[in-house]
C-alpha cells in the first residue's frame, strides 16, 4: 500500500481499537480522546510525507506510530500537566492555509504546537466540516475534487471551509486567552460521573440485544443525554467534551444495534438522536416504587391467604417428576404471583389510560432504570434442545435474582453439552444406577450435588419439576385466580401510574408503558417472595443458590 492511501485504513473498527488501546493506557476518557486524536493526526500527517513510499504492512505501521506517539505523550505528561500555546491564533490559522507549512511541522516548534491544537479541534467538528478540512489541508485535494467526491458544489465546499475555519479560530482564541481565563488547555474537562443501569429484556435476545452495546461508560452517557429530548452529535460532543467523530460513530452504532433493526437510540429529524427504550433515573424509579408500596402490604396479605387456601390445587397439577412438594411448586409460582399485581395494573393502563398508544411489535425489547443500590433483577431464562433423549423438544428454565440468587445458565446455554443436565432428562422415568458407566457415575454425583437428581434405592430420579408440554398452558391456572382478588389494588395504582409514566417517558415511548410499569413489578415480586419465605411457604436460598427449586423442565414428545 502506498503511504498516500494510509488514511483509508482508518475505518471505524480500527478507530475503536485505537481508542480502547488509548483508554487502557490513560487515566480516563479525556486523556484517551487526546491521545487517540494525537495518534490519528500523526498517521494522517505521515500519509502526506513521501506519499509514494510503499508500506508492506499498513496496520503494523499504524500501531508502530501509535506506540511512538504514546511514548511522546507519556513523556510530555510527566514533564508538565498542562500544555498551552501563547502565540497569535490568527497567525496559526494563516500558517495552516499553506499545506506545505502544515506538513513540515519540524521546522518551527511553535507552529507544531499550533497545528497540533488546530488538528485536535478539527476532531470536534461535525462530519461534513471535518471531511472538507482534512481533504483540503491534509490530503491536499483541490476544491473541485472535494466537491466531486462529496457530490456537492464547489461553492458549498468553500462555505464549509470558511465556516470550519471560523469555528476553529474562535475556539483556539478562547483556549489560548490565558490572560482572561485561567489556565485552559486544549481539552475540555470530561468528568463523567459513573452511571450504573439495571437493564431488563423481554423476548428473544438473540434477535438483537441493545444491552450488549451499552457496556462502556461513554456509550451510557451518550444514551443518557438523549433520554428526555433529541440531541445532535454536536450537543453531545459539547456536553461530554468528546470529539465529534467519536460521538457521531457512537450514535450510529447505537441506532444500528446488532441487526440494524433495533438499537438503543433512534434517529429523528434534524440529525438528532433520542433514546429508543424506557429508561428511568433514580428519582423516577423511586417514585414508581412508592406508587406500588402504598398498596403492596395489603396485596401481600391477600396473596398469602390465597396460597394457604389453594395448596391442594397447586399439588394436583400432573407433574411428570416422581416426587412433588409444595416448596418445589411454590418457588416456580411465586415470581408469577409477584408479577400478577403488575399485570393487573398493565391491563387497566391498557384499557383506560393508554388505549391509543401503539405497542411495538418486535421479538425483543429492553427497558431499565438507574441503579439505586438495590437491584430487583428477577429473571427466568430458558434453554432448549431439539431431538434429545427421545423427545422432540426439551426446555429447561431457571429462575434467578441478581445479585441474591445466581443464574445457573442463560437462554443460549447448550443443554446437550451438559452431562449432568442430560442425566436429569434421562432420569424423569428413572435410571438404574447399576446401568451407568464409570463416567456417568461421576456425572451423576455432580447432578445430585447440583440438585438435578436424587437417589431412591438403586434408581435415580429427576429432582426438580417436570411438565409435559401439552400441559404447560395450565401451569399457572391456579395462580391466575389471583387476578380478581388483586384488581381493586391494581386500580388504585394504575390511576397514579398513568400520570407518572406520561411525565417520565418521552411521547414516542408511550407505547412501551407496559415495559416501564413492569420495572416496578420486580419490587413487588421481592416483597411477595420475602413474605412467603418469612411464613415458611418458601425455603430460602443457600449461598446464592436455589438448587432444585430454581429449575423446571418441559418435555415435548
Amino acid at each position: 500500500m502506498k503511504k498516500s492511501r494510509l488514511t483509508t485504513a482508518l475505518d471505524q473498527k480500527l478507530l475503536d481499537s485505537l481508542y480502547g488501546w488509548c483508554y487502557a493506557r490513560t487515566s480516563g476518557s479525556a486523556e484517551a480522546e487526546e491521545l487517540c486524536s494525537d495518534i490519528t493526526f500523526a498517521i494522517v500527517k505521515s500519509a502526506t510525507r513521501d506519499p509514494d513510499a510503499e508500506l508492506e504492512n499498513a496496520y503494523a505501521f499504524i500501531w508502530q506510530t501509535a506506540r511512538h506517539v504514546y511514548a511522546d505523550f507519556a513523556e510530555r505528561k510527566n514533564r508538565t500537566a498542562a500544555r498551552t500555546y501563547q502565540g497569535d491564533p490568527d497567525l496559526a490559522m494563516a500558517n495552516m492555509e499553506d499545506a506545505d507549512t502544515a506538513a513540515d511541522t519540524d521546522a518551527d516548534e511553535d507552529d507544531a504546537e499550533a497545528l497540533s491544537l488546530i488538528l485536535h479541534r478539527i476532531a470536534f467538528l461535525s462530519r461534513i466540516y471535518r471531511e472538507v478540512m482534512i481533504s483540503f489541508y491534509l490530503d491536499g485535494l483541490p476544491v473541485a475534487e472535494i466537491a466531486r467526491r462529496q457530490r456537492t458544489s464547489e461553492g458549498a465546499v468553500r462555505e464549509r471551509l470558511r465556516s470550519a475555519r471560523g469555528k476553529i479560530r474562535d475556539e483556539v482564541k478562547e483556549i489560548m486567552n490565558i490572560e482572561e481565563k485561567s489556565t485552559k488547555t486544549m481539552d475540555k474537562p470530561t468528568a463523567l460521573r459513573r452511571i450504573d443501569l439495571s437493564l431488563w429484556g423481554n423476548g428473544n435476545p438473540t434477535w438483537s440485544d441493545p444491552r450488549k452495546d451499552i457496556e462502556r461508560q461513554f456509550s451510557t452517557h451518550v444514551i443518557w443525554l438523549c433520554r428526555k429530548k433529541p440531541r445532535t452529535p454536536k450537543e453531545i460532543s459539547d456536553e461530554l467534551g468528546v470529539p465529534m467523530m467519536y460521538v457521531e460513530e457512537e450514535c450510529e452504532r447505537q441506532v444500528y444495534g446488532e441487526n440494524g433493526k433495533y438499537g438503543a437510540l433512534r434517529r429523528v429529524d434534524g440529525g438528532k438522536y433520542i433514546i429508543n427504550f424506557p429508561l428511568l433515573d433514580r428519582d423516577e424509579f423511586a417514585r414508581g416504587c412508592d406508587i406500588y408500596s402504598e398498596v403492596v402490604p395489603d396485596a401481600v396479605k391477600a396473596i398469602k391467604a390465597y396460597v394457604s387456601g389453594h395448596e391442594r390445587e397447586y399439588l394436583s397439577f400432573p407433574y411428570k417428576n416422581k416426587t412433588v412438594t409444595l416448596p418445589l411448586v411454590m418457588w416456580r409460582q411465586a415470581p408469577h404471583m409477584g408479577y400478577s399485581l403488575g399485570l393487573e395494573v398493565e391491563r387497566i393502563l391498557d384499557e383506560e389510560y393508554f388505549r391509543d398508544a401503539e405497542k411495538p411489535d418486535r421479538p425483543f425489547s429492553v427497558y431499565g432504570y438507574e441503579l439505586t443500590g438495590q437491584d430487583f433483577g428477577w429473571g427466568n431464562d430458558t434453554a432448549s434442545v431439539k431431538n434429545f433423549c427421545g423427545y422432540r423438544l426439551v426446555e429447561i428454565s431457571n429462575i434467578y435474582h441478581h445479585p441474591v440468587i445466581k443464574p445457573n445458565f442463560y437462554c443460549d446455554y447448550n443443554i446437550a453439552n451438559d452431562e449432568a443436565l442430560t442425566l436429569a432428562v434421562r432420569a424423569v422415568d428413572g435410571i438404574d444406577v447399576n446401568a451407568l458407566s464409570e463416567n456417568e457415575r461421576e456425572q451423576a454425583a455432580r447432578a445430585i450435588g447440583e440438585g438435578y437428581i436424587y437417589r431412591d434405592g438403586n434408581t435415580l430420579y429427576t429432582k426438580f419439576l417436570v411438565v409435559d408440554g401439552e400441559d404447560i398452558h395450565k401451569l399457572y391456572e391456579v395462580s391466575d385466580g389471583l387476578s380478581s382478588i388483586l384488581r381493586p389494588f391494581a386500580g388504585t395504582i394504575a390511576e397514579r401510574m398513568a400520570k407518572f409514566l406520561r411525565s417520565a417517558l418521552p411521547p414516542h415511548l408511550y407505547g412501551e408503558y407496559h415495559r416501564a410499569n413492569s420495572l416496578f413489578s420486580g419490587f413487588v415480586c421481592d416483597t411477595v417472595i420475602n413474605a412467603l419465605i418469612d411464613c415458611g411457604t418458601l425455603p430460602p436460598p443457600e449461598d446464592g443458590r436455589l438448587r432444585e427449586y430454581a429449575y423446571m423442565m418441559t418435555l415435548y414428545k
